[in-house]
């Protein structure tokens, strides 16, 4: 084996550790890269591999050779009780019918990430589960933006996660998301009751850095939880329980009347003049597709001893 070598795709597909593996030049660096273009067609193994920036690169070896995950980090919301939703009707706004009735809810105890999930967290979980990585190439320069994805893929990394490290990680509820923006004083957005796009990104060209404006984290010291991105959440969008007042997860099935998951928080790429809507705290929007502004962070429970 050379360094002319190619990787044909035929028969069971193998990852580029798998096919690298005798060649001396790599000095044992086994990289679990998976080669795949939506042609299928013929690809140079040490190319394709020195395209990914030496950060990406150092997460393939992480996961290949040493088992190391990039774990999110995760802020205690101390348990409490808030007033959930609110009475407000802005531009119409369809789901502002949806923020009703007011409930007073308790919450549990829990963990929830500092950070939206970003895509070099999402990659480590596309390479240590064998999916294709080909779109990372678009993303190597936003490392440390957060990952745009799909509701179930949210879930299955969440899943693939707490398995990983032997801990239980979620989705949050969407009370538990509203709470953590809200806290115990009732502001209207993560910072505050004064509306301050400086402290969010919203109408903006793109995603920043899930760390870029510490100036808009919320009561409990969480990042982003308005603008940047869209935020997934567990439930169904459906209408409240007014009896569901103990951390409430929405409907357990997919409920007639709606096909949707709740989604908080607005993003870049909403516009004004809905800003003063989708940041607040008790917004509620669903959606039932993926789209570029909608990414996730995850939860976990506290075990109780």
């Amino acid at each position: 084996m050379n360094g002319n070598m190619i990787v044909k795709r035929t028969g069971p597909r193998l990852t580029v550790a798998q096919q690298l593996a005798r060649d001396p030049a790599f000095k044992g660096r086994l990289l679990s890269l998976h080669i795949s273009t939506p042609k299928g067609n013929l690809l140079r193994a040490k190319d394709a591999i020195r395209k990914y920036p030496e950060e990406l690169q150092e997460v393939m070896l992480q996961v290949d050779r040493e088992r190391k995950i990039p774990v999110p980090e995760m802020l205690i919301v101390p348990g409490g009780i808030f007033t959930m939703g609110s009475k407000v009707k802005i531009h119409d706004h369809f789901y502002n019918e949806l923020e009703r009735p007011l409930r007073r809810v308790t919450i549990s105890t829990f963990n929830l990430a500092k950070f939206e999930t970003t895509n070099k967290e999402y990659f480590a979980y596309l390479l240590a589960t064998g999916k294709d990585i080909s779109d990372f190439q678009d993303k190597k320069d936003k490392l440390d933006h957060p990952a745009i994805v799909g509701w179930d893929e949210a879930v299955d990394y969440c899943k693939w996660l707490g398995g990983s490290q032997n801990r239980t990680f979620r989705l949050p509820t969407e009370a538990e998301g509203e709470y953590a923006a809200s806290g115990t004083d009732g502001r209207k957005f993560p910072w505050g009751n004064d509306l301050d796009l400086s402290r969010v990104t919203f109408d903006a060209e793109g995603t920043t850095p899930v760390d870029a404006h510490p100036a808009g984290a919320g009561p409990f010291g969480h990042y982003d939880l308005a603008g940047n991105v869209w935020e997934w959440r567990s439930d169904w969008l459906a209408p409240y329980d007014p009896k569901d007042l103990i951390d409430p997860k929405g409907p357990i099935e997919k409920p007639a009347e709606s096909d949707k998951k709740v989604i908080r928080g607005g993003s870049w790429r909403d516009k004004k003049p809905w800003d003063e809507d989708f940041l607040r705290n008790s917004c509620r929007n669903g959606i039932s597709i993926s789209k570029d502004n909608i990414g996730f962070r995850v939860a976990e429970d506290i075990s109780k001893k």
